[in-house]
This record gives structure tokens, sequence and C-alpha cells, in this order.
């Protein structure tokens, strides 16, 4: 044995290795003549020798495939795999059909070898030829699936088991990588499609990446393992799939072709069997006279696949106990070759295999066969594969354009006071409206008339008989009579009423006078028809916020125009905001070109909205008065203004609230603009990316401690407000006070309240409401004006300043922050930092696959 298997040169190996030559160093052995030249000799057995693969066809095939095959290499390496589908060659079949021997025999890597399922995940092994290297093996786990939860990791997480020096120790080393993946499974099932990585490399080793697959299992020892079947079943499906796979079925030669269910599954995938390949192991069990089936399959009469049938036969353990023990310098890849040959050279059905079928035998012709497959495959995809390494790189960088740029220390602190800038320019187009978005000015202008309203809500009323007088009365700008001092008018053309008339269908059509304001108020006037007649009807589109309804007399004066029998000229009625009069009927038709329609108003009474706790009777201000009374000089009484100062002052503690909620609602409108977490278009969602939640949480207290600053100061300025309008009261100018009198003298006089009451009461409401009146309109003057400059302005000319300060770019030198510091500001949240790093992972093993296929492409040499 030392003899005939002695060590060659590493060259003889492997030109040995793809030829299928045995014996000694020159390729040959006693017998190296063909098959035929046997034949024509009478030679009863033709010996395997290197004449179906010529050595230069072999060396062709060798660097071509090598080179095709590297390039797959490589692209592993690079974590190419993790974005795209590689080609690989991926050993399939049921349990004990040989798939781990026969990876041995292509690639060296000793895998488990026991009595039943030794391969429970798949195992990945990767060769690569390293020239002048000494051979090492890299054993790791690569996991995809979370086996307690089913969850997936993207990219799979890697973990490295050993790097191995010995080829002796891999056996024991896999077994103990694939016990590791096991034991983490705890879903009842014995199997887990987790990966086992094998990377080898070293002087002289083929380039190759396959994958050896758990056997398909038809039945189980016991009834809980049933589950198995089906899911060794789904992964082996789920490898096969891949257009980029070579399907390397297979099956033990001493069983039936019928009955294995690896068959089906790769025809569902592969239906032409385009890269299927049979793999028949174990020859050696076929018993004498029973060659024939096998010698059908291998020649494509019976199964056929496109790629067609190869039978190899693997060393036994035993075998390679006794080489060992013979000589231990005899390495495993020998010892595999020399068995294989002597079985087809010697072995009586061997023989007979190798006689009809040459090309089909032995491991050396599934190599050259898988290699000029893989080597096809790849060349046909490879462009294929880097147009789609292309699209998905640029969905990569795509994805990382979308995060924005990593921020560097060196741009960190021009970023921040650019940053400051910005906010500070939002705030002054806001409060300065410079936009075309008004929606903050709006508002502002919304909160000023909501804080001139409800102040002036705080007036007391004055119950007189059934009627009231109170502050909004004096909105209403009447004659003395009672008179609004202008009519509520229009024009109408002759024939566009007519048209109305002539649509029977259209009766409910209108004609619509403008829009009028006329005391104070908004009104409306409607022209319809109604039975051929022409109907006019008056809306009072908007009354006083105080105030219900009003009682009004309606005299209408319409030129030519004549009423038809039984109306009157003069209509008294009560109106409502928004609910039109009854109509007023005019004859039709009418003989001019066009009509005019005026309406004189005549105010009667009011109805208040709410009658509030603050409305006094008259024996409630006479009790007041009398509660003053003291010594008075005979005949003046003087009773009258201490009621009016008593009044008035309960009042101005009423403007406190309503001023008080408007500087609330202010600064909450300033917050919502700068830092509305809902508001897309806040300041602090504009100017801040989402991605620096550190940063946006900075900027929102320094801007919310600023605003709640300027808040408390605005307060205590009110407060300061209210106590300068609190009694004793004087008015330098009392023009508007004596024209406010006036008309309130006049509303007495309308409404026909002399008779109701006595002067001094009179003059209690009178001068009351009047002074109430000039006094409510300079505290809401000044309240705005507090917060527009103090509140609005005061924020803006200060608003950069405060951040840059709070932001540690300037002020106080103990307070500035360092470069570092700044940076900080801008660390991104877990889930995008890890995201980002996620993505520049996968750019940069993208680039570098680009880069291999096209540098592959271009130095192509034939």
């Amino acid at each position: 044995l030392k003899d005939k298997y002695s060590p060659r040169s590493k060259v003889d190996i492997d030109m040995n290795f793809l030829t299928g030559g045995g014996g000694g160093a020159d390729g040959g052995d006693d017998n190296t003549s063909s098959p035929e030249a046997s034949k024509n000799e009478g030679t009863a057995t033709a010996a395997p020798t290197a004449s179906y693969f010529p050595v230069e066809t072999c060396r062709k095939l060798g660097t071509d495939a090598s080179r095709a095959i590297g390039l797959v290499t490589k692209l592993k390496e690079a974590g190419a795999e993790y974005d795209l589908e590689l080609p690989r060659l991926v050993f399939a079949g049921k349990q004990s059909a040989g798939k781990s021997s026969i990876v041995r025999a292509l690639t060296s890597v000793q895998l488990p070898r026991h009595y039943g399922t030794c391969t429970r995940c798949p195992i990945e092994v990767t060769t690569k030829n390293a020239p002048g290297q000494p051979w090492t093996c890299r054993i790791s786990l690569r996991i995809t699936v979370d086996d307690e939860s089913g969850g997936q990791y993207s990219p799979p997480v890697i973990e490295e088991c050993c790097v191995l020096q010995e080829p002796k120790d891999m056996p024991e080393q896999i077994e103990q990588a694939q016990r590791a993946l096991l034991e983490r499974v705890t879903n009842g099932t014995n199997f887990t499609s987790n990966v086992v990585c094998v990377n080898i490399a070293g002087d002289g080793c083929p380039d190759l990446s396959l994958v050896d697959l758990p056997g398909l299992i038809q039945s189980t020892e016991n009834k809980d393992d049933e589950g198995d079947i089906d899911r060794v079943e789904e992964l082996v499906r789920t490898y096969l799939a891949s257009s980029e796979t070579v399907i390397l079925q297979c099956i033990a030669s001493d069983e039936d072709l019928e009955n294995q269910s690896i068959r089906k599954l790769a025809r569902d995938v592969d239906p032409e069997g385009k890269r299927s390949i049979g793999v028949l192991t174990k020859p050696d069990k076929v018993d004498a006279g029973c060659e024939g089936a096998i010698l059908s399959i291998l020649k494509g009469d019976k199964y056929p696949l496109a790629q067609g049938y190869y039978v190899v036969r693997t060393p036994k353990q035993d075998e390679l106990n006794k080489l060992k023990e013979s000589d231990a310098n005899v390495s495993a890849f020998e010892e595999a070759r020399s068995i294989e040959d002597d079985f087809f050279r010697s072995h009586e059905v061997g023989k007979i295999f190798y006689e009809h079928a040459p090309e089909r035998c032995g491991s050396a012709k599934l190599l050259y066969k898988l290699s000029s497959m893989l080597q096809a495959m790849i060349d046909e995809h490879i462009p294929a594969i880097k147009r789609k390494v292309e699209t998905v790189l640029a969905q990569t960088e795509s994805e990382l354009k979308s995060l924005g740029e990593e921020m560097s220390e060196a741009d960190a602190r021009m970023e921040l006071i650019e940053l400051a800038r910005k906010i500070a320019n939002s705030s002054t187009e806001a409060i300065k409206s410079t936009t075309r978005d008004k929606s903050f000015w709006r508002r502002t202008v919304e909160i000023f008339e909501d804080v001139n309203s409800k102040v002036n809500d705080t007036s007391p009323m004055f119950a007189i008989g059934d009627k009231v007088v109170f502050a909004s009365l004096l909105n209403l700008d009447t004659t003395p009579n009672g008179f609004l001092r202008e009519s509520v008018t229009m024009h109408i053309a002759a024939d566009e009423f007519q048209a109305i008339v002539d649509e029977a269908h259209s009766s409910n059509e209108m004609i619509l006078s403008p829009i009028q304001v006329v005391g104070g108020m908004k009104w409306q006037l409607q022209v319809g028809q109604e039975s051929g007649n022409l109907a006019v009807r008056l809306t009072a589109l908007d009354m006083p916020a105080d105030i219900q309804n009003i009682g009004v007399v309606m005299d209408f004066d319409t030129k030519n125009l004549k009423l038809i029998s039984g109306e009157l000229a003069r209509t008294e009625t009560t109106l409502m905001t928004g609910c039109p009069s009854q109509p007023k009927l005019f004859s039709w038709p009418y003989n001019g070109s066009s009509f005019f329609i005026g309406v004189s108003i005549k105010i009667l009474s009011y109805t208040p909205l709410d009658v509030t706790d603050r409305t006094y009777h008259i024996s409630e201000v006479k009790e007041l008065i009398e509660n003053t009374s003291g010594r008075e000089f005979p005949g003046i009484r003087l009773n009258s203004s201490a009621v009016c100062q008593e009044l008035i002052g309960e009042t101005v503690e009423l403007w406190k609230d309503p001023a008080f909620d408007s500087s609330k609602t202010m600064h909450n409108l300033l917050r919502y603009h700068l830092l509305g977490a809902d508001a897309p278009k806040s300041a602090i969602n504009q100017c801040v990316h989402p991605r620096y939640k550190k940063l946006k949480r900075v900027v929102h207290s320094i801007i919310t401690k600023h605003v709640n600053r300027l808040e408390e100061e605005s307060i205590q300025q009110i407060s300061k407000l209210v106590n300068m309008e609190r009694p004793p009261f004087f008015a330098l100018n009392d023009f508007f006070l004596l024209d406010s009198r006036s008309k309130f003298e006049d509303v007495v006089k309308m409404l026909d309240l002399n008779r109701l009451c006595d002067d001094e009461v009179k003059e209690v409401i009178v001068s009351t409401l009047s002074f109430l009146r000039i006094k409510q309109k300079v505290f809401v003057e000044n309240v705005i004006h507090l917060l527009l400059h103090h509140c609005l302005g005061t924020f803006e000319v200060e608003c950069e300043r405060v951040l840059l300060e709070g932001l540690g770019l300037v002020g106080e030198k103990i307070k500035r922050k360092s470069d570092n510091d700044l940076l900080s500001l801008f660390a991104e949240e877990d889930e995008i930092y890890f995201r980002r790093r996620d993505l520049q992972q996968r750019q940069a093993r993208q680039k570098a696959a680009v880069d291999l296929i096209t540098s592959h492409l271009e130095d192509f040499e034939y």
C-alpha cells in the first residue's frame, strides 16, 4: 500500500483529480490504455485513464472555473450573499444517502459521520485556493432566525466558533458548532435553519461553495418528532428554490428512485432539470447482475435529467482507518481517490459501470461537471447579478440619504449657529406676518378680539321694567329717536327679477343685496317671488355678541313699486341673527327697467343673550344709593357717585381673568408655532431633523424656559394694569366720556326709561356704563400692547441670543461647550443609529460586490 499510494507532487494530484487518473505520478498505472484499446486487445477490464478529459481541456477548465468560482467566493467574503443570491451547490437527499461523504470527496472537508441523521442544520462549506498559504479552517455560526421567537435577523448574526490548523479536528468542531445551534432550539424540533459555516483556505484547495442539508425524513421513531418531517422538507425546498442553486440529488444506488422524495422536490423547482444533477452513492451495495438498472440511469434511458447522473464510491470509515493505520502520512484526499479508483478498476460491479459509462464514474468526473456547471452559471448570470447589486446599492444609498448626512465635529458648531438663526427668523416672520402664511397673525387678532369681548362682557346690566340696559347698546349707532342713521338699500333690474318669475320651478331663487354695515350691524335684503308677487325680506347678519334679538320697526321705501292690497309700508317685528323677516309683498309686473328698495330701521327693544348675575334691578340700585347716604348738604346728593365707583371697582376686578387668559393663550400660540410636536410647520419640526431627538429636546427646553419667563413677566405687568384701573378714578380728557354719556342718555330716552326710574338711578346707570366703556377700551388696548411688545416683540428680539447661550455657543466662558459636547447634541436615537450603521455596512459590501464583478468582467482574458 505504501508503495502504491505514496505521496505525489501537488501538480500531479490536481491534474489527476480532474482527469480521473489513478496510480503513479504519471497519472496512470500498470494498465494505461484506453477502453477502446483494451477492447481491441481483448482485455477483460478497462482501467481508468486520463483520456476522457485531456490535460489541456482540464487546464482550461481549471483556470476558467477557478476564476469564476473564485469570484463567488470573494463576493461571499464581501458579504454580498446577504443582499442577493449567489451560485452554489446544494447537496440534498434522504437520510444516510451519503451527502456528507460526497462533500468530503470533493473538498476534503471531514463532516461528522454517524449512523442515522447527523446533519441537523445546513452546513455551508466554502473552499478557497490561497497559493503559498498554509491550510486553515474557520468555523462560525450564521444566525438568521431566532428559534425561540421565530423573528428574523437582518443582517444575520455571525458568531465565530474557532480557527483550525489541522483537518483532523474538523469533525469534532463542526459537530460542536451544530450542537451549539441546536441548544438554542426551544420549539420542540430537532432541526434548525440556522447555518454552520465552514470556510477553508489554503494552497491547492479547490474554489467551491456548497451546502450540505439535513437528510429528508420518511418516518420518525417517536410520534412527537413527526413534525420534523415537514420542517426538514420545507428547509430543503427553500434552498432548492433559488435559480442560482445547482441541485445535487444524492440517492443510494441500492434504493428505488421512484420512492425518492428529493426527485419530486427538485422537479417542483427545476421542472426541466437544467440545474439538477443526480449523484448515485454506495454503488458497492449493488448486487452482481443488477447493474443494468444503474447503467440505464447513467445513460439517461431512465429518470432522465438534462445534466445526467454520476456514480461515486466514497470510502467507508473502516477503509479510511485501515489506510491510516498502514501509513499516517497518506492524505485523506489520496486515500479517497485510491479507494474509488480501485472500486472502478477491480470490483465486479464497479468495473462494469466504468466500462459502459466511464465519463459518469468517479468523484473527479463529478467535480469536473460541477466546476463546469458553476462556471457556466456564473458566467451566464454575472451580468444580471451585477445589475441587481447595482439596484440594491442605489436603494441603500437612497435610504442612507433619507436619514440625512451624519454630523461631523467640525460642522456641529456652525450647524447650531445656523439653527438658532433659522428659528429666530421663523418667529420674526410669524410675528410680523411677512410670509404668505398669515395663520399666526390671524390667530393673534382673534386673541385680541376675544379679550376685548370678554372684558366688555364684565359690564353690569340694569333691568328697568321689561327693558335691560347694557354697554353693547352703544355699539348700535342710532339717532336720538332710535332710527339707524342709514337705510338698507338695493337696486334691481326689472328683467333680472322677471327671469325669476318666469321660471316657476325656481320659485325659491333669490336676488341678494350686497352686505351693508348700518348702525354697527351687518344687513342684507333678499328679493324673491311668491305667487307672482315681489317679496322683500330683511336679515340681520351680525348683532352685538351679547344681544339675542332686537325689536324693530321697518319702513319700506320702494319708489314706484306698489304694495299688494292689505300690506302696510311700516312693519313691527323681532329680528334674530341670520333669520330673515317675514316677506313684504309688492305687485308685479312693473313697467320700469329697474326699481329701488330701501328700508329704514328703528330699534324698539333689545333682549340680551344672557342676563348675568351682575344684572341690577332698580330696587337694587336704589338700595345701593341708600347704603351710601350720609349727611349730605341740603339739596345736593352725592350718593350716585359712590355707587358708580363701587360698581366700576367690582367690574375692574373681573378684567383680570380674561386678561390673564389672553396672555396664556398668546404664549401657548407662540409655543405651538415654535415647538408644536403635531404641527408639521412648527419651527422646531422645520429646523431640526427628526433623527436629532436629543437636540430637539434641548432646543425645546431652551425655548420653553424663555417663553415661560416672558409669560410670568406679562402676568405681573397685567396685574399692574389692573391695579392702575382701581379707584380712585380720574379722566383728564373727558371728551370721550361726555360723548359716551350722551349716547347712553339717548338710549334711555329711546327706551322711554325716564318714566320708570328717577334721576339718581338714571345717573348711576348712565355714569357707570359711560365710564366703563372708556375704561374698558383703554385697559384692553394696554393689554394688547403688552402682549404685542412684551410677549411677541421681546421674544423676537431675544430668540437668537437665548438659543445661542442655551446651546453653549456664546456667553460666559465657563458655560460654553466644547466641540465634542456640541457634537453630542446630534446623537441619533438608537433605532436610527443602528439603521445607519446597517445601511453603511450594506453599502460597503454592495460597493465591494460591484467592484469585484466589474473587475472580473474587465479583466477576462481568453
